[in-house]
């Protein structure tokens, strides 16, 4: 990398940052919608899945942000 090679690093740590924020995310998320489940099966219901789109979701952004910040680190 012909530029600054501190910038470049810290541009990856910050990917690997926001990584771990998407991953925090995603774990509320799926313990939101573990307990929506749990609620609806305790009121005799048929748990939805309106809380696990969101969970879904929140999982591949985590997943795919740490993937871009490990392939940015190879480069640097």
């Amino acid at each position: 990398m012909d530029g600054s090679p501190n910038l470049a690093q810290a541009m990856v740590n910050m990917a690997y940052v926001l990584a771990a924020l998407a991953s925090i995310s995603a774990a509320v998320f799926w313990f939101r919608a573990d307990e929506a489940k749990r609620k609806a099966e305790s009121a005799g219901k048929t748990p939805t899945l309106e809380w696990f789109s969101p969970a879904a979701n929140a999982t591949g952004i985590a997943l795919g942000t740490a993937g871009l910040a490990f392939l940015a680190s190879q480069f640097v």
